[in-house]
């Protein structure tokens, strides 16, 4: 996918997303599937986690990130492990610190040993809620700049691809393809 993206577009989707948890009586969102995260702030990297709050975006990395999240993703906060904290008091000391009570999490997107650590975990007072589809039904939906990108990835691949079939013959090694 080309890169179009700008920074309002990312604190928009932050926005509509924060809308839903008000709606859904949710004070966070621990946000796990890669992908989702990148949709939501931008960051590419992997091994991250995403605490959305009413008023911030966490990224839950660690020290190897530092500097590019700082520097890349300023409409997020990066939050990294104290020496020797499980992700899970992580999460718990980020939930405490911002108020959240009642924190969704991407149920199909967690294992249950995690859910039963990050439950372990929890203060009293707080509780989790099982989300699905919160951050597909926003992806569902299209900007014009992203339908516009999408047109231009299918032109390039329906170029692409004639040249190829121009190319291509019974008998022809892929790797001569290439060329």
């Amino acid at each position: 996918m080309l890169n179009t993206m700008t920074p309002e577009l990312y604190k928009t989707r932050l926005r509509n997303l924060r809308q839903d948890l008000k709606a859904k009586k949710l004070h966070g969102l621990l946000v796990s599937r890669a992908i989702h995260i990148r949709y939501l702030t931008g960051y590419r990297g992997d091994d991250a986690w995403a605490l959305i709050t009413p008023a911030k975006t966490f990224i839950l990395s660690d020290f190897r990130y530092q500097e590019e999240i700082e520097k890349g993703f300023p409409w997020t906060i990066l939050a990294m492990r104290a020496k020797g904290e499980s992700l899970y008091a992580l999460i718990t000391r980020l939930a405490r610190q911002e108020g959240v009570r009642n924190l969704g999490f991407e149920s199909r997107e967690v294992s249950f040993d995690f859910y039963i650590g990050l439950k372990a975990s929890l203060k009293s007072g707080m509780r989790l809620f099982p989300t699905t589809g919160l951050i597909e039904k926003q992806r569902i939906i299209k900007t014009s700049q992203e339908i516009r990108d999408l047109e231009k990835a299918c032109l390039i691949t329906d170029q692409m691809l004639g040249k190829l079939l121009k190319r291509a013959r019974v008998g022809l090694p892929e790797i001569e393809l290439k060329h």
